[in-house]
């Protein structure tokens, strides 16, 4: 029966945005609708795909693709750009949780595989994309009025947004799926730590990069010296939002989720407003609390007692949000990075995992959690697009965008394969200390 209503409910939404355009007589409605009918459409997909052995977030994905505005238009781009606070507070609560699921102790106890898996694959999909799309550059499509110089210059931001994953994207499989295990622990902790790493390189990369432009073309080098500073006040404020969170779970601990929605509201506007990294901010609070109280556990659940609107939501407005014709225009330049660095990211984690002394199915598996990218990587492309906007910035940017497209349709799928094969599916029935 609830699937007849469901059913229905989608189709009458979609039927009146179809059959008028003048259905929407209150100002600001059509935000409403849009919303609603998203959040209907995208459960009723991700329930079907699951019926398939698809992740319930790649349902919300097709979903979002399908409604949007290069499809059916059923949300607009105008719209859509309406609900990115809504889409910026999901994201702050996934952060949150990602940061909440990171015990020290159980850190510690596996640094020497973390580390590992992180140096190699860095190591791996670095040379891997930076030496294949070189090799490759005159078959790809690459600009050919650039010096060489310049094409260098590209290859290491493409080759550095490629490092990037997605700890939304992770959370978001290991949350539905409940599972737990080594790969869930390692996954969950180096998308994590490399989300810092990437921001750090972003910075390094930039300076490391203008050696080898001409001076118009390089412009200053403000933008990096921000970009740190941002980092470290986005880890600082972090700090002290983790330290409210935890004085309010011990002497209020009432409406737990309304004031955790407040705060993540808050840190959100913060971030738009100074251009604070938000995943970051998030993700330190929630390691603030899960490390220096006793109150982690109750963070997490309460959390993921109502994650479902808030992973529907985050990654259906991601679906809509991505640009097809983007993709259509550079589909094989981003296959071939696509698939390089795939491969850079299967042999980097085995053989950090293996030499770090992990289990044989965490060498095999442990893989799969790192091909989803997201947010830290549209941010690049977002930041490299502007900085070099009067030279090589626009075409740099759609390839990442690119890239992105492909790697947030098929990381999802890959990782639940990969944690079905490890067996760790449903084994999260009691939260034990792990990341």
């Amino acid at each position: 029966m609830k699937w007849i209503l469901l059913v229905f409910l989608v189709a009458v939404t979609a039927l009146l945005r179809f059959s008028s355009d003048t259905f929407i007589f209150v100002e600001g409605s059509d935000l409403v609708y849009s919303l609603g009918f998203i959040i209907l459409f995208s459960f009723l997909i991700g329930k079907l795909v699951v019926k398939i052995g698809l992740p319930m977030i790649t349902g919300y994905l097709l979903a979002g693709i399908a409604a949007g505005p290069q499809l059916s238009a059923l949300m607009t781009q105008p719209v859509i750009q309406k609900l990115h606070l809504i889409d910026q507070i999901a994201l702050g609560i996934i952060a949150l949780t990602a940061g909440g699921e990171l015990k020290l102790s159980v850190l510690k106890s596996q640094l020497k595989s973390i580390s590992f898996i992180i140096l190699f694959q860095l190591l791996l999909v670095y040379f891997a994309v930076g030496a294949g799309l070189y090799l490759l550059r005159n078959l790809l499509g690459f600009p050919v009025e650039y010096t060489t110089g310049a094409v260098f210059a590209m290859i290491l931001f493409i080759a550095t947004s490629a490092v990037a994953n997605s700890p939304a994207t992770a959370i978001a499989v290991i949350t539905e799926t409940k599972a737990d295990g080594p790969i869930t622990q390692r996954v969950i902790g180096i998308t994590v730590a490399k989300d810092v790493i990437v921001l750090v390189l972003i910075t390094g990369v930039i300076a490391f990069s203008k050696m080898f432009l001409p001076a118009e073309v390089a412009g200053g080098s403000g933008e990096i010296s921000l970009l740190f500073i941002n980092i470290l006040i986005s880890i600082g404020l972090g700090v002290g939002v983790g330290f409210l969170i935890t004085l309010f779970l011990k002497y209020v601990n009432q409406d737990t989720p309304i004031f955790i929605l407040g705060i993540v509201f808050a840190m959100s506007a913060l971030a738009e407003t100074f251009h604070f990294e938000l995943v970051l901010l998030c993700v330190a609070a929630g390691f603030i609390v899960e490390n220096i109280s006793s109150f982690g556990d109750e963070l997490i659940r309460s959390i993921e007692e109502s994650s479902l609107p808030v992973y529907v939501i985050f990654f259906s407005i991601a679906g809509a949000s991505l640009d097809l014709e983007i993709l259509q225009q550079f589909w094989q330049l981003a296959m071939v990075v696509v698939l390089l660095r795939m491969l850079a990211t299967w042999y980097g984690s085995y053989r950090g995992s293996k030499l770090a002394g992990d289990e044989k199915y965490v060498q095999k598996f442990v893989w799969t959690g790192f091909i989803g990218q997201a947010g830290i990587t549209l941010g690049l492309a977002i930041l490299v697009g502007n900085l070099f906007a009067d030279s090589f910035g626009p075409f740099l940017k759609t390839v990442i965008v690119s890239t992105i497209v492909i790697n947030q349709i098929i990381g999802p799928v890959i990782f639940r394969i990969g944690l079905q094969k490890a067996d760790e599916i449903g084994r999260k029935t009691v939260r034990k200390e792990r990341f």
